[in-house]
Formats: C-alpha cells, sequence, structure tokens
C-alpha cells in the first residue's frame, strides 16, 4: 500500500496523529473531512433520510489548509449549505 486516507466526521481531529502514523509506517498519507451538508433546495431535504455528505481530500498542504478553513466555517454554522462549497478550493 503506497498511501491511505483519513475522512474524520466534520472534523479533523485525528488528522495529526494519523499523519505521523502513516509516515512512521512509510505511508503517504491523505487527509480528508467527510462533511455533513444541508441542501439548498428543501425538497432535497424532505426526500433524505438523513442528511447528505460530502467527501473533501486535500491534496497537499494548501488542500488541508482549505479543509482547515471549511472545518472553522462550519463549526461556526457558515458552510453547512451546499454553496458554500461552491467556492474554487484547490489542493
Amino acid at each position: 500500500m503506497s498511501a491511505i486516507a483519513l475522512t474524520d466526521h466534520n472534523t479533523l481531529a485525528g488528522a495529526v496523529r494519523f499523519y505521523q502514523a502513516a509516515l512512521e509506517a512509510g505511508v503517504k498519507p491523505i487527509i480528508g473531512v467527510e462533511f455533513t451538508i444541508e441542501p439548498v433546495l428543501p425538497r432535497l431535504q424532505e426526500d433524505a433520510e438523513r442528511p447528505p455528505h460530502l467527501v473533501l481530500l486535500g491534496e497537499n498542504n494548501e488542500g488541508y489548509s482549505n479543509l482547515c478553513r471549511l472545518v472553522t466555517a462550519a463549526r461556526l454554522g457558515e458552510a453547512r449549505r451546499e454553496s458554500a462549497f461552491s467556492a474554487a478550493y484547490e489542493g
């Protein structure tokens, strides 16, 4: 195995520990987040048994930084809707 990914649910709490363990094992760590999102259209909310999820992976340091920003925004209630994820984040 050359790489492994971890996606915490709405957080990056395990990222540092995971990153260090993967490097020690000689495996490339890929850090990500599984976000719970609120649909923009009420119809989609009614049809869903549970809120939809969106998995984002950070490709590099810039990607990790963007994940940190998104997690912070979500925690502050600023990025729980689909439209908040439409911004062009790279990495």
